[in-house]
């Protein structure tokens, strides 16, 4: 077999196991696919488990991770997630067994099918005296949805035995991690983080069986009547539903994002099933009426949708622990067919912006042309922080930005559009002393503004409050008490957002561009007309809408076509921005001549 180029790391929590552990990690060594890492994380710090797992750490590839006893196996489990880093991760349990051949099935299968997410096999049972070298073991599915499998067949049902599973990471990104506040003896936290990854891409269950699946007597051991233990059973099930619908960590679940309203709609009405209880023809009645409401539902209203995003984002936050200082920043910068203009902002950014910080550019070129003069502005900036992501088409925004959301690693972030420039020196040590969860710093406002140019009207400026001893040169506002541009905290030209709540806030809104996207923003304006306003006395950028490349909303610009601008960039020019700084605008957006120079005689 054409061994695949896949690195995986293998997820292994164990628990007061010293002989069977043993035989698990045997499992592992023996296998037939050589490229992974081996965590055992243990669920506390015994002698006893070190001295099982003492001889596997021979291997360079096996790693041990005692811990704090938590009493759940997700403990341990995230512990191990985090330690590692390949791009995917198998699970076994520690009394289960790998055939030889596991993970070179599934390693090939995997690089086959690159939008699985989430894999797994069939299994024998093994109970306890027997011996799966010598006897005869009955398989774990005889029925099951192999192949391809849909998600309302993994909402009724968990058919992924951990043992065989494999995920991709980065679906993690999305999903959390396993909740640690669950535990519904087995399979409970397994299935509850199975039905956040579903959505995620592709589910696909291999009819063969790749694991001994060791049933031990203590792995179902209830002495209760048969309606307790099904009302125990109901409650549970409901708490796996509940945590899959929730979320865990700093992200909603998917469950909750907009593209996969179906998927969050089965969940839903599993949960909603086991909260009512054992019912006289409950299971019946609920298939009846999924499979109704499935043909015959009507999608939520667009207010619905706007009343969910909003509940969403405060049971997120509720999650949250306070964000400690100093913060740090990134910039995200969007950019359309104005490679031009682009430049002119990096630049002028260059110049005027203290410390240096990580720049993300998310671009789109319409043309060949365009694509290359972006290029000639990737080489020109080449041994700069700043990395260029480009569009993987005109409908990929959303998850692009997203990635980008997810790659970073600071605490703060604002965004930019590439038709602004800067005009006024900016320390970012400054702006980030304020907390972004009191504070939305914005470096476009300034007490020049008297005008809004997308109303063409006057503005008044907000009654400011006292800035701090050391911050003389900076003015305060409530966000609420100002009128027009004073009363839009959530822009994406030059305002400060903690990283964590745009992560959320975007996860739970459909947008196609910048603009829509900041359009969507306003669902959560309520929540930021209660923080503040922070910028310098005196505006620090200034948006120059010389002309409009997107169609999502007519917004108000001048006229010049981006081809003109073009054709400039090919001929050798470039924007004078030196020219505008000390710019004293009296609107954000504000109809300046663009001067231009050859970039020659500028270097």
């Amino acid at each position: 077999m054409n061994m695949p180029n896949i690195i995986i790391d293998i997820v292994v929590p164990t628990y007061h196991r010293y002989e069977i552990l043993a035989e698990a990690l045997q499992s592992v060594q023996n296998q037939t696919y050589e490229r992974w890492e081996c965590w055992i994380a243990e669920d506390g710090a015994s002698e006893k488990t070190f001295v099982a797992v003492e001889p596997f750490l021979r291997d360079k590839r096996f790693h041990y991770l005692p811990g704090d006893h938590s009493g759940t196996p997700a403990t341990p489990r995230n512990r191990a997630l985090q330690a590692g880093g390949a791009p995917y991760i198998a699970f076994l349990d520690d009394d289960d067994i790998w055939l030889p051949e596991k993970l070179e099935r599934q390693a090939s299968f995997l690089k086959d099918h690159p939008c699985c997410v989430l894999l797994g096999s069939n299994a024998f049972i093994m109970k306890e005296n027997q011996d799966y070298r010598r006897d005869s073991l009955p398989l774990y599915f005889r029925k099951a949805p192999f192949g391809l499998v849909p998600y309302k067949k993994l909402v009724e049902d968990d058919y992924f035995i951990n043992s065989s599973a494999v995920i991709r990471r980065s679906a993690l990104k999305y999903s959390g991690l396993q909740n640690e506040a669950l535990y519904k003896g087995p399979d409970g936290e397994d299935h509850d983080l199975w039905l956040r990854i579903g959505p995620l891409g592709e589910m696909w269950l291999m009819p063969d069986p790749l694991v001994v699946y060791r049933e031990l007597s203590s792995k179902h051991a209830e002495k209760k009547s048969d309606l307790e233990r099904r009302q125990h059973s109901y409650r549970m099930r409901f708490n796996v539903y509940q945590s899959a619908m929730t979320g865990v960590g700093e992200m909603p679940s998917p469950l909750l994002f907009p593209e996969y309203e179906q998927e969050g709609r089965l969940c839903k009405g599993e949960r909603d099933f086991y909260a009512a209880g054992p019912q006289f023809l409950g299971r019946l009645r609920h298939r009846i009426g999924s499979n109704l409401s499935a043909v015959f539902g009507l999608p939520p209203s667009k207010k619905k949708r706007q009343q969910k995003a909003f509940q969403a984002f405060l049971e997120c936050k509720a999650r949250w622990g306070k964000l400690e200082s100093p913060f740090s920043v990134e910039c995200i910068v969007f950019s359309k067919d104005r490679a031009l203009q682009l430049h002119g902002l990096l630049k002028s950014m260059q110049e005027k912006v203290l410390p240096a910080i990580p720049i993300h550019v998310l671009y789109l070129a319409s043309s060949p042309a365009h694509q290359q003069a972006y290029e000639d502005v990737i080489a020109i900036f080449a041994k700069q922080n700043i990395r260029f992501i480009q569009q993987e088409n005109a409908y990929s925004f959303k998850h692009d930005l997203m990635e980008i959301l997810f790659s970073m690693t600071c605490d703060m972030l604002f965004f930019l559009v590439d038709d602004i420039l800067f005009t006024e020196p900016v320390s970012l040590h400054d702006i980030s002393a304020f907390n972004p969860d009191e504070y939305v710093p914005s470096l476009r406002m300034g007490q020049n503004l008297t005008r809004c140019y997308v109303l063409q009207t006057p503005q008044p400026r907000p009654q400011f409050l006292p800035p701090p001893g050391d911050q003389a040169d900076k003015m305060i506002w409530q966000w609420d008490n100002g009128k027009l541009d004073w009363n839009y905290p959530l822009s994406v030209d030059g305002h400060f957002f903690a990283r964590r709540e745009m992560a959320a806030m975007a996860s739970l809104i459909s947008f196609g561009a910048p603009n829509s996207f900041e359009d969507q923003l306003q669902i959560f304006k309520p929540l930021f007309d209660r923080r503040y306003g922070v910028g310098y006395k005196k505006s620090r950028i200034v948006n120059i809408p010389c002309n409009r490349v997107q169609r999502e909303i007519n917004n108000l610009s001048g006229n010049i076509h981006p081809d003109i601008l073009l054709a400039k960039w090919q001929n050798g020019y470039q924007i004078d921005y030196k020219k505008i700084y000390g710019t004293t605008n009296e609107s954000a957006h504000q109809e300046i001549p663009l001067p231009l120079i050859l970039r020659a005689a500028a270097d």
